[in-house]
């Protein structure tokens, strides 16, 4: 038996133990995980959060209690929410990205046990798109995909330092938000200085153009009661443009509702039933 293989497992076991008392469950929209950042708070996917509350998502501690979280503020840009903890975790060492090629370890709590899942970073200088507009770089790609659940939670190297936050983007494969990026977040929403992002409340995915190259964007679902369901947006409407930009992708849609002003409606640009329509709606806004 290869005893350095055996230690290596052992010390990496021992690690995945110690971080298990920093990361919590989220029980929002879905099930997400989180960790603690600093004494008192502990960070989750935005995606944990319905939009608009601020009252609180129910999060299960590392010991099976359950408590309230409140949501102090959250950056949809980069999938970030902030949650305040009346109950403490203990904080775990954060550490810069890794280099290409390193080994880590996704760790979440999308139920009542920790979970442990080994990847090797596979990039962390490529730029990549959010889908609410910004473009993260350097961002942390991890091989393989990132199991249910595990949105929220920390990226692990193989010293047991914290990385960065595990994102469910982009659907498929495994994205993380370095330390040093969340830890200016955190501080910007601390002071007050979260950005106000618009939305729609729809969900898009972009089609062949039938009379061009390119693509066009289709609407999927519709979220009751959102911006979109009450200003009449449709499922299966196409949007062409918002504001006179044109509208090609959901990243073309998420860059252009980044920019869109605090307040006042704005014009969209569709087609429906392959007829073109104009509707002038009033965005939410978080």
């Amino acid at each position: 038996m290869n005893s350095s293989l055996v230690d290596f497992s052992d010390g990496i076991a021992d690690l995945v133990d110690s971080i298990s008392l920093s990361v919590i469950r989220v029980n929002g929209r879905g099930h997400s995980s989180g960790y603690a950042v600093r004494p008192g708070y502990a960070v989750t996917s935005a995606l944990a959060v319905p939009r608009g509350d601020r009252t609180g998502v129910s999060v299960q501690y590392p010991d099976g209690s359950e408590g309230q979280a409140r949501v102090e503020g959250v950056d949809r840009r980069y999938d970030l929410a902030l949650l305040s903890l009346p109950k403490g975790l203990p904080v775990p060492a954060f550490s810069e990205a890794p280099r290409t090629g390193s080994t880590v370890f996704a760790i979440g709590r999308p139920g009542r046990v920790i979970r442990a899942a080994f990847g090797i970073v596979s990039a962390r200088t490529e730029r990549f798109s959010l889908p609410s507009g910004p473009e993260l770089s350097p961002y942390i790609e991890v091989d393989g995909s990132l199991p249910d659940g595990f949105g929220g939670g920390p990226l692990m190297d193989a010293r047991g330092a914290v990385v960065g936050m595990n994102s469910p983007y982009p659907r498929g494969s495994g994205m993380t938000v370095p330390s040093t990026l969340l830890d200016g977040l955190v501080s910007a929403i601390l002071e007050g200085k979260t950005p106000v992002q618009a939305y729609l409340g729809v969900n898009t995915m972009p089609v062949p153009n039938p009379d061009g190259d390119g693509t066009l964007l289709l609407v999927v679902e519709v979220e009751k009661g959102s911006p979109a369901d009450s200003g009449g947006i449709r499922l299966g409407d196409v949007i062409l443009g918002i504001g006179g930009k044109n509208v090609a992708s959901p990243s073309d849609l998420a860059g252009i509702l980044a920019s869109v002003p605090p307040e006042g409606p704005i014009a969209l640009d569709l087609l429906r039933a392959g007829e073109p329509l104009r509707l002038s709606l009033e965005p939410g806004r978080c």
